[in-house]
């Protein structure tokens, strides 16, 4: 203890490190041995593994690769060494290179539930959230009383909200703050509990069940970010209803409740406590959702686009997690204005690069194909259209869920002249049997009755 408080964590880091090497240099088939050893390279940078472009790993860290891959040529099941590979692989641009293993590797060791959500970290990243949802509801079944099994329902909570599964995100939600709530007072370093606190508000937020977040009581005194996103639940569901389903008290209240969460999240972002937590760049991408929904409901989406701009660039800013830290990707957000201030090829690019990112994300195919509808694209259309077939057909999602704008003027494509051109045919074909129908009584009421 001593030496740790003298040297530091990394130096001994390090040192750890290289006597590992050494100790495998004699026993170079021994896959524990070989395992401990990788993991100690590993953490000579722990969680940042790579340089800037995303590809190249560090020295320590490719020897650390090169160490997995020779114990899963001695034992394919190995549930070390692929835990390993997904945490070497999930922040890269090939987080499918341990696509093959991660399916493996839940039924080795069916009583750990980190094992059992580990997979989901693969399966986020190459866009498979179904699977992400299977694997996170077996860790959660598994889970212990203690905190980190929060991290697994959250994990399960973001998956279904990718998927647009409102109904089962609520529930697990509720289950999450429930649980988070009997935890308050335990400190975990990498997860503070305010960070699970706030989930079914962002749930709600995600779905815009704006009267359902009215109805969120106040957090309790101390909590200063649990508290900036009670208020950015609130100023959100009063700035998105219509003032006649507001009573008056919750009319009077709303301008104070903007000032308010933008005076919280400025105290939030000064709250040490709350590190690693990006605090800071997390309330400048509300702050922006919030005043950026604000412009789309008075008409302004440019105003919303310029508003909103910085975001992409802030959310890539972010430390990398998983689930990634926002809410939501932020072209959910930037891309609809993008639409509705008819910057349909902008709006093209943003998705196209975001479903890199998230691949097979239902909420950007959705929007994407409107934005193709829009340039007349329709070889785009319809492969959007078949990725939303085969993706999200289980989505209790719909477009104008998506597009956050109710009172908007709507944009006009292919699909809706072809609605509004069968619309008249049958409209044409029901007052022409009407027609029929009509004359054709009053014509036989009118024939007098011959006797024979």
């Amino acid at each position: 203890w001593e030496e740790y408080q003298t040297t530091g964590k990394q130096a001994l880091n390090l040192r750890y490190a290289q006597k590992m090497e050494q100790l495998m240099a004699s026993y170079p088939s021994d896959q524990a041995v070989m395992y401990f050893t990788a993991d100690a390279l590993m953490n000579t940078s722990p969680w940042d593994y790579y340089e800037e472009d995303g590809i190249t790993l560090f020295p320590a860290v490719r020897r650390a690769k090169e160490i997995i891959y020779k114990i899963l040529q001695l034992n394919e099941l190995h549930p070390g060494a692929i835990h390993l590979l997904i945490h070497l692989t999930e922040a890269s641009k090939h987080p499918e290179e341990a696509l093959p293993y991660a399916k493996k590797l839940a039924p080795l060791i069916e009583g750990s539930s980190h094992l059992q959500h580990m997979p989901s970290h693969t399966f986020i990243r190459v866009g498979k959230y179904e699977e992400s949802v299977e694997a996170n509801s077996h860790a959660v079944f598994t889970s212990s009383d203690e905190v980190y099994p929060l991290h697994n329902m959250q994990f399960l909570l973001y998956s279904l909200r990718m998927l647009g599964r409102r109904r089962e995100s609520y529930k697990v939600a509720d289950k999450l703050v429930e649980k988070a709530k009997q935890n308050l007072d335990v400190r975990e370093s990498s997860f503070p509990t305010e960070r699970f606190v706030v989930e079914k508000i962002l749930t709600l937020v995600v779905f815009e069940d704006w009267v359902a977040l009215l109805s969120i009581p106040p957090p309790p005194p101390g909590y200063s970010y649990w508290k900036a996103i009670w208020y950015f639940g609130r100023a959100m569901a009063l700035t998105s209803l219509d003032p006649a389903q507001l009573t008056n008290a919750q009319r009077e209240e709303k301008p104070e409740i903007i000032s308010l969460y933008l005076e919280q999240s400025r105290l939030c972002a000064e709250n040490s406590s709350l590190r690693p937590l990006p605090v800071k760049q997390l309330m400048e991408l509300y702050t922006m959702v919030l005043e950026g929904k604000a412009l789309l409901l008075q008409q302004e989406a440019t105003k919303a686009v310029e508003k909103m701009g910085a975001g992409i660039t802030i959310e890539s800013s972010l430390p990398y997690d998983e689930p990634p830290i926002f809410i939501q990707p932020f072209s959910h957000y930037l891309g609809p204005s993008l639409i509705l201030a008819s910057q349909n090829e902008r709006a093209y690019e943003l998705y196209t690069q975001s479903l890199v990112d998230y691949p097979h994300d239902g909420w950007a195919l959705t929007a994407l194909s409107r934005a193709c509808e829009n340039l007349a694209n329709s070889s785009c259309v319809t492969q959007t259209e078949r990725e939303l077939t085969r993706y999200w057909s289980h989505s209790e999602t719909s477009l104008d869920d998506h597009f956050r704008v109710k009172k908007s003027i709507p944009s006009f494509g292919i699909r809706e002249v072809g609605m509004l051109v069968v619309l008249f045919v049958v409209l044409g074909a029901f007052l022409y049997l009407v027609q029929k129908i009509v004359f054709g009584q009053r014509v036989l009421r009118l024939t007098p009755k011959t006797e024979v």
